[in-house]
């Protein structure tokens, strides 16, 4: 890693240079900087804590006043995650097969891939140019791992899946298990019914530690481009997950949900069976939906509805106790008046 110049900087994402054109070696937070390392200025709620900071330069949001050179981006945390990338680039290990590795004579793996200990790839499953399997991982007959995808350690991806490019798949990720689909009989008797969908996944989608995602009944469950899904999700079986997509961790999906483009489910949101979400849509944490949402609107609560209902009504509940002191005042004069009629 070497020293860069702001300006290089100031050019690659697309900010403006006030001040020296100074050689920075690092990137680093405020509180740890020092002069020879660029930080970051995501908002004004880091204003105070940027005077008291030893950084030699800083990235920041237009108008922030500091008499240290400074680049100045329209989104500095879309910026911040280019300088990273700057400083620390991906590097992708040198192909290889390792011997420990246990691989069908049917697969086909590009020399470019690597494939590290312990893996097992099965009949006719295709790892693309640059793909790396990490250690301990699973691949199925006939799934197709797309160029650039890195999969971690105890990854298991089942038989006829598809995974597209530059895809990041964490430690324990669970791809193409079979859905959760069973008939009952008139004695309470539940008999699986088998599920041979699969599971197919577009570019640049990361995947979680320890997510789950469903194969299909019949066809495929669809996760498409960069979808963005956090660690401890379960997606079900025969869900659609439209692009651009934001699950946050333990959001669960019943079969056959659909998320359309750009909405955003919080930390444990639980989703009913053959829901749509709208474009553009927002679930708070620990909601429970029950019904469809429609574009752009944001809900919470158990039963799920829209934020401002949801907040009025806390907001009446936290009244509750003074409610009832005002109510019981009331009946007590009522009582008073019956009595004083009573008596006349």
């Amino acid at each position: 890693m070497g020293n860069k110049l702001l300006s290089e900087i100031a050019k690659a994402v697309n900010g403006t240079l006030r001040g020296e054109d100074l050689s920075v070696k690092d990137i680093k937070p405020l509180n740890i900087a020092c002069e020879e390392d660029l930080s970051f200025v995501l908002d004004k709620t880091n204003n105070e804590l940027a005077c008291f900071s030893k950084a030699g330069a800083f990235l920041c949001y237009k108008g922030f006043e500091t008499t240290k050179p400074v680049i100045e981006v329209d989104s500095p945390k879309l910026a911040l995650s280019k300088v990273i990338n700057i400083f620390y680039p991906i590097s992708y290990r040198e192909p290889l097969i390792h011997k420990s590795s246990v691989i069908s004579e049917n697969a086909w793996i590009s020399d470019k891939a690597y494939v590290g200990p312990y893996c097992v790839i099965e009949e006719g499953a295709v790892i693309e140019d640059n793909v790396e399997l990490v250690a301990f991982v699973y691949i199925g007959r006939e799934t197709k791992i797309g160029k650039g995808t890195r999969i971690f350690p105890f990854v298991s991806i089942r038989e006829k899946c598809k995974i597209g490019e530059n895809c990041v798949i964490q430690a324990g990720a669970m791809i193409g298990n079979d859905g959760f689909g069973y008939a009952t009989d008139s004695y309470g008797h539940h008999t699986w019914i088998p599920q041979i969908g699969g599971v197919s996944i577009g570019d640049e989608v990361d995947i979680g530690s320890n997510t789950t995602i469903d194969r299909g009944s019949f066809v495929d469950t669809v996760i498409k481009d960069n979808v963005k899904i956090d660690n401890l999700v379960q997606i079900g079986h025969n869900c659609t997950i439209e692009k651009s997509v934001i699950l946050v961790s333990m959001v669960g999906l019943s079969g056959s949900v659909h998320v359309k483009e750009n909405a955003v489910l919080a930390g444990q949101v639980g989703v009913k069976d053959h829901i749509t979400i709208g474009k553009g849509a927002t679930i708070l944490a620990k909601s429970g939906l029950m019904k469809d949402v429609p574009d752009g609107v944001t809900v919470m609560g158990y039963p799920a509805r829209p934020y401002v209902d949801f907040f009025k009504e806390r907001i009446l509940i936290e009244r509750l106790p003074e409610i009832e002191r005002r109510i019981k005042k009331l009946e007590e004069k009522i009582e008073s008046l019956k009595d004083q009629n009573n008596n006349e």
